[in-house]
């Protein structure tokens, strides 16, 4: 698990720092982006809500949307994961603002601890 939040709080002169980890997410693969439709409409009637509407990786090149399961943990369901060849040059995906935000969602505020 890697650390993915570090909280400050300034208690009487001093400051406490607390480092929480846990794991950021687990992934399903669907067999095609045909089926990712059918799954967001039967979690729907579920009354699972889409933390995080379809889109499309850098890396991978899959398509994706996330839920959020009973305990707050993050499912990703996913499908056309692209294959990668032994021959096929290194890529280096830029980690810029984008990724962080869905629209106008911030992803990560149900992550934050205040």
């Amino acid at each position: 698990m890697r650390t993915l939040a570090r909280i400050t709080q300034k208690i009487a002169a001093r400051t406490t720092t607390v480092t929480i980890n846990w794991q950021d997410h687990h992934a399903y693969e669907s067999e095609d982006w045909n089926l990712i439709p059918d799954w967001a409409d039967h979690l729907a009637s579920l009354d699972v809500k889409i933390a995080w509407d379809p889109g499309r990786h850098g890396p991978g090149n899959n398509l994706f949307f996330i839920i959020n399961d009973t305990d707050g943990n993050w499912v990703e369901l996913s499908a056309e994961l692209e294959q990668l060849t032994y021959d096929r040059h290194v890529s280096i995906w830029p980690h810029g603002e984008k990724h962080r935000t869905c629209g106008d969602t911030d992803i990560f505020a149900a992550r934050r601890i205040i």
